[in-house]
């Protein structure tokens, strides 16, 4: 029996995370519209579709392409369709959302509906950083930062709201 490799381990970097699942990232613009345009205005009945899931981590398995098998376990995780959101010791924000970068693409290539664009939100509950993956292609948002003069918060909250659908 193969021993799985923990993702937390192994996959400490978008290089690596590129390497192992084929992925490679897209810079063109118009690849990941989805968090800054169309945005729709908020209202109270906006965020209940979201289903939390924390303290009880939730175990992941997921192969890279050459059979190799990692094991991972997201603490707090929310899913809603095809967007994961994935919170990073939202306790701590000395964590930075960038460690949890390629951790959150290793998770969302393991989706097995691979015709439907997948998209995640790393957050430590001081920054926030939407990802889109699709057909082996990824990207990310601006980071939305809570601690800016303008506060970011209602953008995360639009965001989410255009990626639930």
């Amino acid at each position: 029996m193969v021993q799985p490799l923990a993702v937390t381990d192994y996959i400490d970097s978008l290089a690596i995370a590129e390497q192992e699942f084929g992925i490679y990232r897209n810079n063109d613009p118009a690849f990941f519209i989805e968090w800054c345009q169309n945005l729709p205005e908020l209202n109270t009945i906006d965020h209940p579709p979201f289903r939390l899931r924390s303290e009880a981590s939730i175990r992941l398995e997921l192969e890279d392409k050459n059979g190799t098998i990692y094991q991972g376990r997201i603490n707090s995780l929310v899913l809603q369709n095809n967007l994961w959101i994935v919170l990073v010791e939202s306790k701590r924000t000395s964590f930075s959302t960038e460690l949890a970068l390629p951790q959150a693409i290793a998770y969302m290539a393991a989706n097995p509906d691979r015709d439907r664009p997948t998209f995640g939100l790393v957050s430590n509950g001081a920054y926030s950083i939407f990802i889109k993956l699709h057909q082996g292609q990824y990207d990310f948002s601006e980071d939305f930062s809570l601690n800016r003069l303008q506060n970011k918060l209602y953008g995360v909250f639009q965001g989410l709201n255009r990626l639930k659908m």
